[in-house]
């Protein structure tokens, strides 16, 4: 290693630490639901994405031998007969023809934009869209124009020079700012004959029989990609849409052709799970997930009927002190700082979930309204706040 490598990465880390923009990995041991121990505290976290309280149960028993791996990629000899029902059963989820499975959300849209956006091809970009789906446009060949957080693309002709399709990409739940577009901006710009890129990946799962933002509003996207490490609890991510599409993928998205297919115990343990969040259990779930963010709303003062409850901050230092005396009084919520989020609006990004009882959504509203209060801060929702 060079010695020009090392200080190099040492200034770096000064200027971090200067800036109040170093990150760690928290390490959580001891959990059961909600509560677990980080740091030497015992906590209530409320900073996790795992809204109907799946992920921290224990996995459904098989009783039967499943190979722990399959060997291969997908295209030599890794599918099986159980993967491809597992695609069906989420592309049902989805309420599409058929689905891709993807190991986690950032390998499918940085596999799927490459394949599905071509030179001549004009694609819209919402502001604040997430990491993955930055990068997956930077590998693509289209010409990327970003569009103030939440804004509809223009509803001019296509300029004469282009050749190709006109597609959005955007969240339908935004991470951040736990906001969504207008359904019916979505409807006028397919009524257009314009093409739809849609993450439902803090979407999917919270709504009737599992489904997502796009299935609830009777939207149907080109291309939609679902999550299942939040409100499903398990792990992996699929794209889904009709048939063509998704055949289009397999022959094109590189993070799918290029990887070893999924192990097949993961894949007997996603098809026995996905029943549950789609049934009766899930519902029990979402009903409770609803009148808990229904408490919180209460609780701070703020309209919204996303479990994403982002508290601006604004310096980052403050959201790191106030991060830490949540901590100190047993509670686990993690400060947002940029570059996750714009310079100049840390925050405090709140997720209350299904697990959550009433007594410690109170309780954290209390706190947290004790701690703004003694540093004068108004509370105040992040979300319209884009620096």
């Amino acid at each position: 290693m060079s010695t020009r490598f090392l200080s190099r990465i040492r200034a770096e880390y000064a200027q971090l630490a200067q800036a109040s923009l170093l990150r760690r990995h928290p390490t959580i041991d001891q959990r059961t639901g909600v509560s677990y121990r980080l740091n030497g505290h015992q906590v209530t976290g409320f900073c996790s994405n795992d809204y109907l309280g799946y992920a921290a149960e224990a996995a459904p028993p098989i009783a039967e031998a499943v190979p722990l791996g399959a060997g291969a990629a997908r295209l030599i000899s890794g599918n099986s007969r159980e993967l491809r029902e597992l695609e069906r059963d989420l592309a049902h989820l989805a309420g599409a023809p058929d689905a891709l499975y993807f190991t986690s959300g950032y390998q499918a849209n940085i596999g799927c934009l490459p394949a599905v956006l071509q030179t001549g091809d004009l694609a819209y970009s919402d502001h604040l869209n997430h990491a993955s789906l930055i990068d997956g446009l930077r590998l693509s060949a289209a010409t990327i124009e970003r569009l103030p957080h939440l804004h509809a693309p223009p509803r001019t002709p296509s300029p004469a020079s282009q050749t190709g399709l006109t597609w959005w990409v955007l969240e339908s739940t935004y991470s951040m700012d736990g906001d969504s577009p207008r359904p019916e901006d979505l409807q006028r710009h397919h009524h257009d004959g314009a093409d739809t890129y849609l993450d439902e990946a803090h979407s999917l799962g919270r709504y009737a029989r599992g489904r997502g933002w796009a299935a609830h509003h009777t939207l149907q996207p080109t291309l939609t990609i679902g999550t299942l490490g939040k409100a499903c609890g398990a792990v992996g991510a699929f794209a889904a849409g009709r048939e063509e599409v998704i055949d289009h993928l397999r022959r094109r998205a590189r993070t799918a052709i290029y990887t070893t297919a999924p192990s097949p115990t993961l894949i007997r343990l996603l098809r026995r799970h996905l029943p549950r969040v789609a049934g009766p259990d899930g519902d029990r779930r979402r009903a409770k997930l609803r009148a808990n963010i229904q408490q919180l709303s209460h609780e701070l003062g703020i309209t919204t009927d996303s479990p994403l409850f982002p508290l601006l901050i604004g310096a980052n230092h403050t959201a790191l002190e106030i991060s830490a005396e949540l901590l100190q009084r047993g509670f686990h919520v993690q400060p947002i700082r940029p570059p996750t989020v714009p310079p100049g609006t840390a925050r405090l990004r709140l997720t209350v979930t299904a697990a959550h009882s009433h007594q410690q959504i109170a309780s954290l509203a209390k706190t947290v309204r004790e701690l703004l209060a003694q540093r004068a801060l108004p509370l105040r929702s992040a979300a319209g706040h884009h620096a």
